[in-house]
């Protein structure tokens, strides 16, 4: 998505860049004609102003070579008549310049300058004509001249045309600057334009950019985010696969669960071995709202179609029966392991729109919930088999000797003492050869209940070996022993066996009780001790309690010898 979302952001602006580019050219392109266009007009006008000048210049010298004619004939110095030529070679000139920049200007619908230059040749071959007679005769001809206004006429037909090209020149002047004020305005609003306009595409780039960082940003974050939760989701099942026993991975689920799903409600319902019933292991954030303590399979969509079952809103979608009319979105996820249901993952939110995120993170972790839930199950059953007796649920000799050995560093660490009792029924062999085995097995069955309904959750009882029990009291003293001792034996004379609806005959159990340090160094030995006092117990008449204390009294032999 990063990349897809690059390439859109390299578009966008190649996209943008390029429109800048363009605009750029062609209001250059446009600011520069307008500047040509303003140069030209102002060319045009200053070629309007020479020709003014040259006019005027023109109708001066006309007037110059008029006056220095008139003052050579009147004087009849040479030095007038120079300056006559003089001034015609000057105005041969200043035509010609004349007829250059009317040349350059565009032309006018009356071309005055023609009628002008016309003029003006015809007065100057007059002058020249004149200037070539004899003094005597070219005098006479001026004097003529002057009386019959033939010259002032000329002139001021000259001054008129000039008159008239000044005006035109003028007015084009005008148009013209006025025009190229026009271009300088539109030149200043196209480079005002232009520069607006860049900043508006570099604003809109900006923003682009802004965008696509903000987005990679958000992106990166969830990138993070969700690393983090794979992470946290590897770590989850690599500790959970770790747990020792069941309870263990209960507390680790519900820690990594608050977790993970910190926005939600939820619990773990375990499938029993009978498949007909969930209890819940565990919960978390429940607030007012608790979870169902059990349920049946069938009381939840999601492990009756065997695959996830989401609820936005109650009143439009299948609703499970466990939920109690608890109005939140609500998810359930079915443990499957190996084609077997062997739980439900169940979560609660108020906010409804997380939905999606929440089916999505429960969807990628719960494969390895389900795999390493399994695995504990089948080690716990595994662990349970090898340590439990299979008849009683008792712990086997192998457990015990676990545990007693566990205890005695304990007691040696902590200088304290525990105390075993080792307890056989008493004929129970006669008892089994009359009623049978059926019987022998009920009756095994039901001492095993009493000793479990009457000591301690740390105690550890034990099938021993066929109707031979022992029990390990935890930190118990030999007088605590003793006594726990004397209350199972009386405990057991009223024990009442029934086997199919049949009252089988009381039974009672001799007792031999020792302690630890007291009556031996060793596990083995406190257990060998115990036994030696159960067989005490049993040569004394059976039925009674006998500590290790009495195997070291005078009468033990006796009794030896009397068996």
């Amino acid at each position: 998505m990063m990349i897809k979302n690059t390439d859109s952001l390299q578009r966008s602006l190649i996209a943008i860049f390029g429109f800048t580019i363009l605009s750029i050219l062609v209001l250059t392109l446009l600011a520069y004609l307008q500047a040509r266009t303003e140069e030209q007009n102002r060319e045009m006008a200053s070629l309007g102003n020479q020709k003014i000048v040259l006019v005027q210049s023109l109708v001066r010298s006309v007037v110059q070579a008029e006056a220095s004619q008139r003052a050579y004939f009147l004087s009849g110095q040479p030095a007038y008549k120079e300056e006559v030529q003089d001034t015609v070679a000057q105005l041969g000139d200043e035509m010609a310049k004349l007829e250059q920049v009317d040349a350059m200007l565009p032309p006018a619908s009356v071309n005055h300058t023609s009628r002008l230059l016309l003029l003006i040749n015809k007065r100057v071959g007059q002058l020249e004509s004149k200037l070539a007679m004899p003094f005597e005769q070219g005098l006479k001809a001026v004097t003529q001249s002057i009386q019959g206004q033939e010259g002032k006429q000329m002139m001021d037909g000259l001054r008129d045309i000039a008159d008239q090209i000044n005006q035109q020149e003028r007015r084009f002047i005008t148009e013209r600057a006025a025009i190229a004020n026009q271009s300088a305005r539109q030149r200043i609003h196209l480079l005002l334009g232009a520069a607006i306009l860049n900043l508006l595409l570099l604003s809109l780039a900006y923003r682009v950019v802004r965008k696509a960082t903000d987005r990679n940003a958000q992106l990166l974050e969830e990138v993070n985010h969700k690393t983090s939760e794979i992470a946290s989701i590897n770590e989850f099942s690599s500790n959970l696969q770790s747990c020792s026993n069941v309870n263990e991975a209960h507390e680790l689920f519900r820690h990594y669960m608050q977790r993970l799903f910190p926005e939600c409600s939820g619990a773990l319902y375990i499938m029993r071995s009978s498949r007909n019933l969930l209890h819940m292991a565990t919960s978390w954030n429940e607030g007012d709202a608790a979870f169902e303590e059990a349920m049946e399979p069938r009381d939840c969509w999601a492990l009756r179609r065997g695959k996830t079952h989401e609820i936005v809103d109650m009143n439009t979608e299948l609703s499970c029966r466990h939920l109690n009319h608890d109005s939140r979105a609500s998810l359930c996820v079915p443990l499957i392991s190996q084609s077997e249901t062997i739980g439900m993952l169940h979560l609660r939110l108020e906010d409804k729109k997380l939905l999606p995120a929440v089916r999505e993170r429960s969807d990628s972790m719960i494969h390895h919930i389900s795999a390493a839930l399994s695995g504990i199950f089948l080690r716990e059953a595994l662990r349970e088999h090898s340590i439990r007796d299979p008849m009683t649920q008792l712990f086997n000799r192998r457990y015990l000797e676990e545990s007693i050995a566990r205890e005695q560093v304990r007691a040696r660490r902590n200088h304290s003492q525990f105390t075993v009792v080792m307890t056989d029924i008493d004929h129970f062999k006669t008892f089994n050869d009359t009623y049978g085995h059926q019987a022998g097995d009920a009756v095994i069955k039901a001492f095993a209940s009493l000793l479990q309904n009457n000591l301690r959750g740390e105690d550890v009882i034990c099938r021993y070996g066929g109707e031979e029990f022992l029990i390990l009291l935890v930190g118990a003293t030999h007088e605590q022993g003793m006594d726990r001792a004397e209350i199972l034996r009386h405990t057991t004379t009223t024990l009442e066996v029934n086997l199919n609806g049949v009252s089988l005959p009381p039974i009672s159990a001799s007792w031999g009780v020792a302690t630890f340090p007291t009556h031996g160094e060793s596990w083995e030995g406190i257990i060998s001790t115990a036994d030696a006092a159960l067989y005490l117990s049993k040569r004394n008449g059976r039925n009674r309690v006998s500590s290790a204390t009495e195997l070291t009294k005078p009468n033990v032999i006796n009794a030896d010898s009397v068996e």
